[in-house]
Formats: C-alpha cells, sequence, structure tokens
C-alpha cells in the first residue's frame, strides 16, 4: 500500500506566537511558542509555555498549533485521497506545576483546527524525552479543538500540526512543554486499478489452486 513520510524533526520552523482556537470558558489562559536551542532530541526543538490561573470552576483549554510550513502541508487532489495518517513526535514536559495532566496528539488544519482525540498521550512533569505516537488515524478520529461534530475532508488539502490540551480549576496550571521530531506517515486509498490487479491475482490463485490435476502413472 502507497505511503508517503513528511519529516520535520529538524530544522524547526519558527511558531513564534502562532497558537490558535484556545477553548477556555474562562478565558484566562495564556500560552506562548518559541524556540529552543538549548533543548531538543537532540536539540534544537520548540517550546511551549502555558499560564492559567486558579479557578472556581473546571476549566478545559485546548491549543493547536500550525507549521505555517509548506513542506508539511498536504494535497490530495495533487498525490491521492489519504486513508489513514500515522503520526509521532518526541516531549520533554520539564513543568507542569498543578494537579490536571496534558494531552498531546495530532492536529490538522483546514479551515479551522481539527485534534485526534483519541490518540496521542497525557504527559506528567519529568527529565525524559517522552515518546508520543498514533497509527490509523481516520477522518473519523478528529473533532474541532474547540469542540463540536465536524470533523476534516481527507479528500481536500490540509496542513499537519500537534495539539495539547488540558483540564485544570482550583490550583491553576503552568507548564512548560518542548516538542521534537514530528512526522507524520500518509496512507493512500489504493488505486482502482491496483484493486483489480489484486483481485485479478487472487482469483488466478486460487483457480491453482483448485485446478483439476491428472496424474501419470510411470511403468517401468
Amino acid at each position: 500500500m502507497a505511503k508517503e513520510t513528511f519529516d520535520r524533526s529538524k530544522p524547526h520552523v519558527n511558531i513564534g506566537a502562532h497558537y490558535v482556537d484556545i477553548h477556555d470558558t474562562a478565558g484566562s489562559l495564556t500560552i506562548a511558542g518559541s524556540g529552543s536551542t538549548t533543548e531538543g532530541n537532540p536539540p534544537e526543538s520548540v517550546l511551549l509555555t502555558f499560564a492559567a490561573p486558579a479557578s472556581s470552576s473546571l476549566e478545559s483549554a485546548a491549543v493547536a498549533y500550525p507549521f505555517f510550513d509548506n513542506e508539511f502541508e498536504f494535497d490530495p487532489t495533487a498525490k491521492g485521497l489519504v486513508e489513514s495518517l500515522d503520526f509521532q513526535l518526541d516531549v520533554l514536559p520539564s513543568v507542569i506545576d498543578g494537579p490536571g495532566q496534558i494531552h498531546v496528539t495530532l492536529a490538522l488544519y483546514q479551515d479551522e483546527f481539527f485534534v485526534a482525540r483519541g490518540a496521542g498521550e497525557s504527559i506528567s512533569p519529568g527529565s525524559s524525552w517522552v515518546p508520543i505516537d498514533g497509527s490509523g488515524l481516520l477522518a473519523s478520529d478528529f473533532t474541532p479543538v474547540g469542540g463540536g461534530p465536524g470533523r476534516p475532508d481527507f479528500s481536500q488539502p490540509f496542513q499537519f500540526g500537534y495539539a495539547l490540551s488540558a483540564d485544570y480549576a482550583i490550583d491553576g496550571l503552568d507548564a512548560e512543554v518542548y516538542v521534537d521530531n514530528m512526522t507524520v506517515e500518509v496512507t493512500f486509498v489504493p488505486e482502482p486499478s491496483s484493486l483489480v490487479l489484486a483481485l485479478v491475482l487472487g482469483v488466478s490463485l486460487l483457480w491453482y489452486r483448485l485446478r483439476p490435476r491428472t496424474t501419470h502413472e510411470c511403468v517401468g
């Protein structure tokens, strides 16, 4: 089955403060992104910082980052229809101050941001890089970053990114998370000609196995 890999491990693009789609009911979350030359797996990497004050109610925040890099864009109209997506990236959760966890997953931008809710992993503070991955993701596995019933259209162009989400309440949330080595693999829908060829080969093999056989006896 045909595949294509998009690897933006190095160099990193400058994401600056280009975060989008903050979904925060209290409106109190601040977040920023910058490049880091001292941390990485190996260096360099991207540093994402969160700051949310205490709240009297449970708050939910989700942030998706674009790469703004045409080398991390995919156009199905030029390359073929997408069947599924695999992704992996490394994260270093150097600071997570608060009882909540931060969830990291794949994001897609297509007029709005969508996140793979059932993929990725929740991270806790630590001093080691953590691999995050997901495989076989379909369009139905993605939902809008701010919630809702929409989903991306895999037959139209989109851009890869990553999303971070968290829940927090009375203790607030402060976090510093480094991100590195982002890779996405696209699996294409098989061409009709490939399906026909596979069917023909399958039928031929079945006929070969089931064909009548003639036994010849040799007399010495």
